[in-house]
């Protein structure tokens, strides 16, 4: 089974903790991204959700490669930093940069210019929303809001 590409980035994220990470009774992702989210996330009109267990939900713009997603798991590692955790995979080519104001930790990195996941730690959940788009300080813009909201619900 071929996984989409909206789950790449989160599923590359997720296990750079996985092993640290027990599963939780966090709320499910798709409740905390909704579709209206995605939207705003990808520029237009989503597809159905893709649901997996919870833990990711992921959509897809209904025409063009656009996608967002979330992923959401808790407790965080002990003792994570961000910055040095992530900071460390960041390629020639990619941006990275810690966002103040969310949570007791996060961070951006964007890949390419294409490819953003904002990783954000709030109190038990460890936090991975993801874009497939072309980055601009709109967008960019528009994960915050949406980290904020999502955070809002927990």
């Amino acid at each position: 089974m071929r996984i989409p590409a909206v789950l790449s980035l989160p599923l590359a994220l997720t296990a750079l903790f996985a092993a640290a990470m027990p599963a939780s009774a966090s709320p499910k992702a798709c409740d905390l991204l909704n579709a209206q989210a995605a939207a705003s996330l990808v520029g237009g009109p989503v597809q159905a959700p893709i649901d997996m267990g919870g833990v990711i939900c992921g959509y897809s713009a209904q025409s063009g490669d656009n996608r967002a997603g979330l992923t959401i798991t808790g407790p965080p590692p002990a003792g994570v930093n961000l910055k040095n955790s992530i900071g460390r995979a960041v390629d020639k080519g990619n941006t990275f940069e810690v966002i103040p104001g969310l949570g007791e930790q996060a961070v951006l990195l964007v890949k390419d210019g294409h490819d953003a996941g904002m990783t954000v730690i709030y109190g038990q959940n460890f936090l991975i929303l993801t874009v497939e788009r072309p980055m601009t300080p709109a967008l960019k813009s528009a994960m915050i809001q949406t980290m904020k909201q999502i955070i809002s619900k927990l």
